[in-house]
């Protein structure tokens, strides 16, 4: 839980008998402070009448920050705090993450001089995941003072704060939900001259005899959508409670990502020709495009948006979790403006924190994207969730991402 600010005022109290009254120039630096109690901890140093006095005020303000769940949050203001552990203290200290798209590194303010430094967010929506890291003397780090972090593909291991309105997906394990079954394989490719992990998800009861083939959602960035987002765990839930139908998925890793993902044609070769002859040969897989889906993260939505568009009459679905389209492919938006309307479903999502680039930001693109399918008229379904570029923020999307492509 993080920090509620009535008790961080109560704790405020407790010090304010170890400051004595006194104006000095830091009231500026208070006028401009956006966080209510830093802006009493600003004044109340400002009025220390002397060196010692104000060494007081600040380590006991900074013991009481020091006991709180960092950051401070205070309606839709968030306050990150970052506490100096000792001398000489750092002339730099930033903070950086989803709010500026990775990039951007926003330098912390100083309070009088002391080792409190701070960074206030505003309007930050009630149901806003945020994952972000310090940076001390141009050394990352992470913050001491929240114990959530998680390692989630971006930057290594990060900060996490969670507002109070966040609601992460939760999948109520069932003693009686059956599980499918993953099996694992090294497929060939003639095509690419190499070699990739595949791994087949089949449902629990699967029948090789059944008379009617399962749909197929292959899944690009495979191992990570494996061991990140508990999306077979899902789809046993989704499958068991009658939600979708029952499928079988089949994750796929990438050898060379980046040129595989732009959408590479040997690449395109090497699923239509080897991977899908692949599945369909070894699994009951239907081959009917509109129970065939194809989707991935980032520019593995690149790729998907690519696949679906191009070969209709295979992939008759498509999802793309934070899609890096113009920032891929240059050409995409005109070729989906352009080019004639496709018989096919489009699914998308995007984080109001996403990645920002040189030539703009992952949710604007997704924002143009969506507008030409408005405008054609596609069967497709958008949203923005208020967190980033992230498994857990994707893993959070995937009952919307199932439930569309294969709800019963």
């Amino acid at each position: 839980m993080q920090t509620q600010p009535c008790r961080l005022l109560c704790l405020f109290l407790a010090v304010m008998t170890l400051c004595t009254v006194c104006g000095t120039a830091q009231e500026k630096q208070a006028e401009s402070c956006l966080s209510p109690f830093l802006k009493q901890i600003i004044l109340e140093v400002a009025k220390a009448t002397d060196e010692t006095n104000r060494e007081q005020t600040v380590a006991a303000f900074s013991a009481v920050l020091r006991q709180q769940s960092l950051p401070l949050l205070e309606g839709n203001l968030v306050t990150f705090v970052w506490l100096a552990e000792q001398k000489p203290l750092p002339s730099a200290v930033e903070v950086f993450g989803d709010f500026t798209g990775w990039q951007q590194r926003c330098k912390m303010q100083q309070i009088a001089g002391c080792g409190i430094y701070f960074y206030t967010l505003t309007d930050v929506p009630q149901s806003a995941r945020i994952e972000y890291k310090f940076s001390v003397a141009g050394q990352d780090m992470l913050d001491s003072a929240n114990a959530q972090k998680i390692d989630n593909g971006i930057g290594g291991e990060n900060s996490v704060l969670a507002m109070p309105g966040y609601k992460p997906l939760t999948i109520v394990a069932d003693k009686d939900t059956p599980s499918g079954t993953v099996t694992s394989v090294e497929l060939k490719s003639e095509i690419m001259q190499n070699s990739r992990a595949v791994h087949v998800y089949t449902p629990a009861g699967y029948d090789t005899a059944a008379a009617q083939k399962y749909p197929v959602l292959y899944i690009h960035d495979g191992t990570q959508y494996l061991r990140r987002t508990q999306i077979t765990a899902i789809c046993d839930h989704l499958m068991y409670k009658g939600r979708i139908a029952k499928i079988i998925m089949v994750f796929v890793d990438p050898v060379d990502r980046q040129k595989e993902y732009a959408g590479d044609a040997g690449y395109t070769r090497f699923v239509l020709e080897e991977l899908l002859p692949f599945v369909r040969k070894n699994y009951h897989a239907s081959e009917l495009p509109s129970e065939n889906a194809v989707m991935g993260a980032s520019m593995g939505g690149h790729i998907s948006l690519h696949l679906c568009f191009t070969h209709p009459e295979v992939f008759g679905m498509m999802a793309s979790q934070s899609g890096a389209f113009a920032f891929i492919n240059k050409d995409i938006l005109d070729n989906l403006q352009n080019a004639e309307r496709k018989t096919i479903r489009i699914y998308m999502d995007i984080g109001l924190y996403d990645l920002v680039g040189e030539d703009g930001s992952l949710l604007q693109d997704n924002r143009n994207v969506e507008k030409i399918l408005q405008a054609k008229r596609y069967d497709y379904f958008y949203q923005e969730f208020s967190g980033g570029h992230s498994w857990t923020s994707w893993r959070d999307q995937l009952v919307n991402v199932l439930e569309f492509l294969f709800k019963k």
